[in-house]
């Protein structure tokens, strides 16, 4: 029967079909998004202890030495030779940095191979450490600067919209801030703020 009591008609099964394959495509996506998250706090709270994050920018970066290969992508590497430590979470850490490598890689899609690079890089600030991976791709719209880090809002077709919000969710955890700008040569630059231990 239809909706209204009376018999369905025959036009309006593939509409009914199409609304229900949205909603197990939406119920997907919230049980991946779910599952995402699980993993992230699986540890429960936070280990904040001193960490070098020089030392974690490299061993992030093994973990994706092969997807960047396999997708030839160039990686730079600029990182701060001092840097005052920062109580932080490992496991967070190393979170943020691969979905923001991931997000960069993707943006690089459409490039060239030679076009295809990566910078992460790490400076001191006052009283902070800051964290920032660059790509050359065509950088963020100026109407999608405001909602980037907002949750189930994506740019990438079928994007859950949550790699960021996570990311900036583990910044402010981390008492820090996360930033989007586009570089004035091209592509995108994300930055994190993080506060540096006090020194004695």
């Amino acid at each position: 029967e239809g909706l209204g009591g009376g018999p369905a008609r025959l036009g309006d099964l593939p509409e009914l079909r199409e609304i229900c394959a949205d909603i197990v495509t939406e119920d997907h996506r919230a049980a991946q998004v779910i599952r995402r998250l699980r993993v992230l706090f699986k540890r429960g709270e936070p280990q904040f202890e001193p960490r070098d994050l020089n030392d974690l920018v490299r061993d992030t970066i093994e973990l994706t030495r092969n997807m960047l290969t396999s997708r030839h992508v160039t990686l730079r590497t600029q990182l701060a030779p001092t840097l005052s430590l920062i109580p932080g979470d490992r496991v967070q850490l190393q979170q943020l940095l691969l979905n923001l490598i991931v997000n960069a890689t993707d943006a690089m899609d459409g490039l060239t191979e030679a076009e295809r690079v990566l910078t992460i890089s790490t400076s001191l600030c006052v009283d902070a450490v800051s964290l920032c991976v660059a790509d050359r791709g065509p950088g963020v719209a100026t109407e999608a600067l405001g909602k980037l880090f907002e949750p189930f809002w994506s740019t990438k077709a079928g994007g859950m919209g949550m790699g960021l919000a996570i990311c900036r969710s583990i910044a402010e955890v981390h008492r820090g801030s996360l930033t989007v700008t586009n570089a004035p040569e091209g592509g995108a630059v994300f930055c994190a703020q993080l506060p540096a231990l006090a020194t004695t």
